[in-house]
């Protein structure tokens, strides 16, 4: 996979052509995501991941202190992305059945191979920096009940407004 990052400056990565590339702590964590999502936590290791972005380990030791510091980063990557962002999408749309064709759709809709939320599980019950999954974890229960509204939530239950 060529890298993804930009023209430039430290922070090295290898771009085409010899000239070097500046990757952002947002590449490696991208990257990371990816690692996560192909192959679990236990993929997440700064070679593999240096070697997918085609940088060297100082590249990584720019942006980084160690491997649990990018695994904290990719997790509140991930819960912002996936939780915080899609109930802030959802909160939008006023009709509920909308909001849930939305869900389904943001949900199952894709079918892009590998999952991190999937990994994530797998590897359960222990991934560091906890504070990422433990808040998703805390906010999926009110989710469908703020994000449907009342409406949908007793169909849910099967009552009838």
């Amino acid at each position: 996979m060529p890298p993804r990052g930009r023209s430039g400056g430290s922070g090295g990565g290898r771009g085409g052509g010899g000239r070097a590339a500046r990757l952002s702590p947002e590449d490696w964590v991208g990257a990371a995501l990816e690692a996560i999502a192909t192959g679990g936590l236990v993929a997440v290791a700064v070679e593999p991941v240096a070697a997918r972005l085609g940088a060297t380990k100082g590249s990584f030791y720019w942006h980084f202190a160690n491997r649990d510091e990018l695994v904290v980063a990719a997790l509140l990557a991930w819960e912002q992305r996936d939780t915080i962002d899609v109930i802030a999408e959802l909160e939008a749309i006023p009709v509920p059945a909308v909001r849930l064709r939305t869900l389904f759709l943001r949900a199952f809709g894709t079918t892009a191979v590998g999952s991190v939320e999937a990994a994530l599980l797998a590897d359960a019950p222990s991934p560091p920096g906890r504070a990422g999954p433990g808040t998703s974890d805390a906010a999926s229960p009110g989710v469908r009940s703020r994000a449907l509204g009342k409406g949908a939530t007793d169909t849910f239950r099967g009552t009838r407004r």
